[in-house]
């Protein structure tokens, strides 16, 4: 009997069970069965010692073993479930995760049928990782009925696999429905095979009939576009079969930009689209760097990879999972992974192009994307088309919106409806685009891969050619050039014509500013890119007409190019693009033809030392003096040698504000041999710029530290300058006021700061003048000078008069930050300003003032920082003036006390310099030691420590210190003290490791030594000082003997200061003989000793405190040696 009943049980779904024996008087007969019915059945049973059964028979209907066997004829795809293995790394995508568990789980009053959220993003962008995480979610909260993954790479990823999911899915909910599922398929045994439409009508609608109220349900369908075959079944069920659910369901699909799911899903009204990017904002490209660090972070190498490659690795991947994994994935394989990285990321490495699991997997997902595409490969308009417009995006240098790139291609025939076309088709490739959105948006490739293999690796059709497409561009761009860069369209155009050029005293025209918005899209784009395109191109034939161009717009004429690039922002590189046009067949120019090309750079080069972009006017200045020297070998024409003079000054200019002072001199000194030789013929046109290349003398010789011989040069400028407002009033009295500047400049190199005052007074009320009658001309000189004067005044302490200054500098650059012109120049030097004011009113001591301004300083360079273009970024202006008010902000706050709001801008600081540092470290390695040392001081006089987050700092700062000391002694001994100092107070006050502390200090101890043997005005009272800090930490660790020996010397030290610095050596003294009374006191025999030491040191401080009874110092170290001496008496 016992064993019938356990077989029942077992059929029944409800395992087996201990079960009670039977007692003499009953027999039980499937005791503790549940939902049992039986029809038809005869069960005899016997008690006692009889167990025997003679007969049972069964005729169950709906069987369970009948239900089972139903349901195993439904599909069991392996494979396509969720796992929480690839779901979202913690705490990224919280936003998405958010947003559609709230969209799963609320419900929505008025909603009277299932609702779709689609999710449309590129592919790599993650979409499958977020979908396995949705799942997750919706299996913890007891809502998922499926979720689905598709992968066209695998035979069973079909529409049938996918019902027979949901199908098993809804069997999970519950019992009932899945006995009505099981029934029906028993009534009808071809349900399981049957058609997707009829196992929804026929199976899961009669079950969504038994559904549990008041709950939602999920299904989640992961990379629809695989799984969507040429018969569009699974979209027809998303359309026709979906809305037919009850309203508790939610179904979340993920798709990559495929028109043909996304067409159909668009107009139904049950259907969703998510809002938020996967890709392309920067909350995504944060999850992504979160993933990146938490990936690396457990690799063998990652902690050792430098930052900027891991930045660097940031922006290569351009928030593309896909890529970043691949690449994670290669590098845990690599030989040599940090090595293999630069290599991945300046596309120069074989095994990641070769290896299967690189890019290679890349190359194949783009193939399939391709292949897959709702269009005809062999029709040849579209391939032609492809080739059109997919050419121009693939080389583009920055996107273009569909308008823009049918307007720069409309002579090859490309419309914007043609841009829209392909794009459309071409869509998964594509970062963002989708149908029908704004036409004026960018059209960006999904990512850098995807343009490596469309012209690198993809066979054809598929292929580009990427040198004939930069070859048409370069073509369509001058076309645009030369059609639309002209006055009657452009404002401005012919600004730097004239014959200023040559003219010492001449009024510079203004550059203007041309912005994106004022040109048309493609205008710009042509003009900023022409040169590059022009590079890219092969040298095989060249059209007539593209030839022509060159010749014009680059070789004979490029003043237009020039100009329209310097007013966008970024010259041109002209040298390069005219030796290009010269390769691919253009005339080179006759005699007169390269004087006018001379005469053409040399007035773009002064418009741009004018508006201080030196960086852009160098090149063009090299080739003025290239090709002037060129001229000037063949003639002793008197204009061609001054037209060399004049472009060798300005040369000699630029490169002394590269600074490349020492080829700035040799350039000057080139020109002055000319123009001495051309002055006899003509003074007049000679002697101002003979004027100018001796200031030039002069500024660059104070640079080389030359300063006596700057000095006697600058005299002479000056003396010609002021002859030439003699004669020429307002034409040269700017020059005379800048070789005024240079000469004030070289009397405060000499030490001669009373009359570098006189000098500079003068400079300033020329062009206080000046900036009168012509504010718009003078007034950032005039600011500029005010600001140089005022760092004068304060050296002679003459603070007051110094503030005013400042002041006034301030106010004027505060109207140059708001015009056109030079609104950044002035911005810049704004953020200086407030920077040497705040300085200024530290040295006044009005600290709460300093804080003020200092606070603005910041404000102002923070958002130079954060405006950055990106030749700014890569020359990282601006970081450095940022991180130097960062690192003045935590000083003024400690010296008020306020050391603890000290630490955030001290740490912000050392953040930025560290980088700094790490790119050039001779220049920001000793700023970088600063900061540190200055946020270890404010860390040190913290309440409440966190060592975690304060001793990486502190053995930074001696780190850093020791390599500058090490390469610098001199230099940088007095640096390295301090860092030592900082840490060894840090490891015996707050961490109590006073062995660790005693070493430091004894390295410490060293560092004074040194500084005291080779400065004779140094004090040895430093190393007795040092000295005693060990001793502190060696008594507090039980070492009493040595420390005994170092007090003795500590003390020795003093005596022999106590007759000619006794302020200083009394204190220094008491202490120490405080602390050796307490070391002898440790020692066998020495007690006697410990208490004569004890009671001088009582002595000495007992005075000390007397003549100073606010010294808590001098209390405290009173009482240490007044202990020492009564546990010696009465111990």
């Amino acid at each position: 009997m016992e064993a019938v009943v356990k077989f029942f049980r077992w059929l029944l779904g409800k395992g087996e069970q201990p079960l009670p024996r039977p007692t003499p008087e009953t027999v039980q007969v499937l005791s503790g069965a549940n939902n049992a019915s039986f029809q038809n059945v005869e069960i005899n049973a016997a008690g006692r010692d009889i167990n025997n059964v003679t007969n049972i028979q069964q005729a169950l209907i709906r069987d369970d073993t009948e239900r089972q066997n139903a349901l195993a004829q439904i599909l069991s795809p392996a494979g396509y479930s969720w796992d929480p293995l690839r779901a979202c790394l913690a705490g990224t995508r919280t936003v998405h995760i958010h947003e559609l568990t709230l969209w799963a789980s609320k419900p929505r009053a008025g909603v009277k049928n299932a609702e779709i959220l689609v999710i449309i993003a590129s592919a790599g962008s993650g979409k499958s990782a977020l979908a396995h995480t949705i799942c997750q979610t919706s299996h913890e909260q007891d809502r998922l009925v499926t979720g689905f993954f598709f992968n066209q790479l695998a035979a069973h990823s079909s529409p049938a696999s996918l019902m027979a999911a949901i199908i098993r899915g809804f069997c999970n909910i519950s019992k009932p429905i899945r006995d009505k599922i099981a029934d029906l398929i028993i009534k009808d045994n071809t349900l399981p095979s049957a058609s997707i439409l009829r196992q929804f009508n026929e199976l899961i609608l009669p079950a969504c009939q038994l559904l549990p109220a008041g709950k939602t349900f999920v299904i989640t369908i992961d990379a629809v576009d695989e799984g969507n075959h040429e018969d569009g079944a699974i979209i027809r069920f998303m359309t026709d079969c979906v809305p037919r659910l009850p309203p508790s369901f939610r179904v979340i699909l993920t798709t990559r930009p495929d028109p043909k799911v996304t067409d159909p899903l668009h107009s139904m009204r049950h259907v969703h689209i998510f809002s938020h990017p996967l890709t392309g904002d920067e909350k995504s490209r944060n999850d992504l760097q979160t993933y990146i660090r938490s990936r690396l972070s457990i690799t063998r190498f990652g902690p050792t990879i430098p930052e900027d490659l891991i930045q660097s690795f940031f922006r290569k991947a351009d928030g593309l999972f896909l890529w970043a994994v691949l690449v994670l994935n290669h590098l845990e394989t690599a030989y040599d992974p940090i090595g293999e990285l630069r290599d991945i990321l300046q596309g120069s490495s074989t095994n990641w192009t070769d290896n299967e699991g690189g890019s290679k997997k890349l190359h194949a997902l783009f193939h399939r994307t391709l292949s897959k595409l709702k269009c005809s490969w062999t029709d040849r308009k579209f391939v032609e088309m492809y080739a059109r417009v997919m050419g121009a995006i693939a080389v583009l240098k920055e996107p273009l919106s569909a308008r823009g790139l049918a307007a720069l291609c409309k002579q090859d025939g490309v419309t914007e409806k043609d841009v829209h076309r392909i794009c459309e088709i071409v869509q998964p490739l594509l970062h963002g685009y989708s149908p029908g959105a704004d036409h004026d948006e960018p059209i960006r490739l999904l990512h850098l891969s995807v343009q490596e293999y469309l012209t690198e690796h993809a066979s054809a059709p598929y292929r580009l050619d990427c040198p004939e497409h930069h070859r048409r561009l370069s073509h369509r761009a001058l076309a645009t050039i030369d059609s639309e860069f002209v006055k009657d369209k452009v404002d401005g155009v012919g600004y730097s014509d004239g014959d200023w050029i040559w003219e010492a005293g001449s009024i510079i025209p203004n550059m203007p500013v041309i912005s994106r918005d004022s040109v048309s899209e493609h205008l710009w784009y042509s003009c900023v890119y022409a040169c590059e395109h022009t590079l890219a191109m092969s040298n095989t034939m060249i059209e007539q007409s593209h030839l022509r161009l060159l010749q014009n717009i680059i070789v004979d004429e490029p003043r237009r190019i020039l100009e329209a690039t310097a007013s966008m922002g970024s010259v041109v590189d002209i040298v390069s693009f005219r030796r290009r046009a010269l390769v691919l067949g253009a005339k080179y120019p006759s005699p007169s033809e390269i004087r006018d090309v001379v005469r053409t750079y040399c007035s773009a080069g002064r418009c741009l030392l004018r508006a201080r972009r030196t960086a852009e006017a160098l090149s063009l200045m090299k080739e003025s003096v290239a090709l002037a020297r060129q001229l000037a070998s063949k003639t002793t024409e008197f204009s061609i040698e001054l037209e060399l003079a004049m472009a060798l000054n300005l040369l000699g200019r630029c490169l002394a504000h590269q600074p490349a002072f020492h080829d700035a001199l040799q350039t000057i000194l080139e020109s002055l041999v000319i123009l001495r030789r051309l002055a006899s013929e003509d003074p007049h046109k000679v002697e101002p710029w003979l004027a100018r290349s001796l200031t030039s003398q002069s500024h660059i010789l104070c640079y080389l530290g030359r300063r006596e011989e700057a000095l006697e040069v600058g005299m002479e400028p000056v003396k010609l300058n002021r002859q030439l407002v003699a004669a020429h009033p307002s034409k040269f009295e700017t020059s005379l006021a800048y070789s005024l500047e240079v000469q004030a400049s070289n009397l405060d190199g000499c030490k001669k700061n009373d009359e570098a005052i006189w000098v500079m007074e003068e400079a300033v009320d020329i062009l206080r003048q000046l900036s009168q009658t012509n504010a718009s001309e003078h007034m950032y000189e005039l600011a500029e000078s005010l600001h140089i004067y005022a760092s004068y005044l304060v050296k002679a302490d003459r603070k007051p008069a110094a503030l005013e200054a400042d002041k006034e500098a301030i106010s004027l650059f505060r109207q140059v930050a708001e015009t056109a012109e030079e609104g950044r120049d002035g911005k810049v030097m704004l953020g200086t300003s407030l920077h040497q004011l705040a300085y200024h009113l530290s040295l006044c001591d009005r600290k709460v003032e300093s804080i003020v301004f200092i606070k603005e300083a910041i404000q102002h360079r923070r958002q130079l920082v954060e405006s950055r273009d990106t030749k700014e970024i890569e020359e990282r202006k601006h970081e450095s003036g940022l991180a130097h008010s960062l690192h003045n902000y935590a000083r003024y706050l400690s010296t008020t006390g306020k050391e603890e709001l000290g630490i955030a801008p001290g740490k912000e600081s050392v953040e930025i310099r560290r980088k700094l540092a790490e790119n050039d470290p001779e220049k920001f390695k000793t700023p970088l030691a600063w900061s540190l040392n200055l946020l270890c001081e404010n860390f040190l006089a913290r309440t409440d420590h966190k060592l975690s987050e304060e001793t990486p700092f502190f053995r930074q700062a001696v780190t850093v210190c020791r390599q500058l000391a090490d390469q610098d002694p001199n230099a940088h001994d007095d640096l390295l003290n301090t860092s030592l100092c900082n840490y060894g107070m840090y490891l015996a006050q707050w961490c109590s490791n006073n062995s660790d502390a005693a070493k430091i200090f004894k390295e410490m101890v060293e560092v004074r030594r040194r500084i005291f043997s080779r400065d004779p005005t140094a004090t040895d009272l430093e190393v007795a000082k040092g000295l005693h800090n060990t001793v502190v930490c060696l008594v507090r660790d039980e070492n009493h003997a040595q420390g005994v020996k170092l007090s003795q010397e500590a003390a020795e030290i003093c005596r022999r200061h106590l007759k000619d610095d006794p302020k200083a050596a009394e204190p220094a003294l008491g202490k120490i003989l405080g602390c050796l009374a307490a070391g002898l006191s440790g020692m066998p025999g020495r007690r006697s000793e410990s208490l004569r030491i004890g009671r001088e040191a009582v002595t000495i401080l007992r005075k000390l405190t007397k003549e100073d009874p606010k010294s808590e110092e001098l209390k405290e170290d009173l009482r240490v040696a007044e202990t020492v001496v009564r546990d010696q008496l009465f111990g």
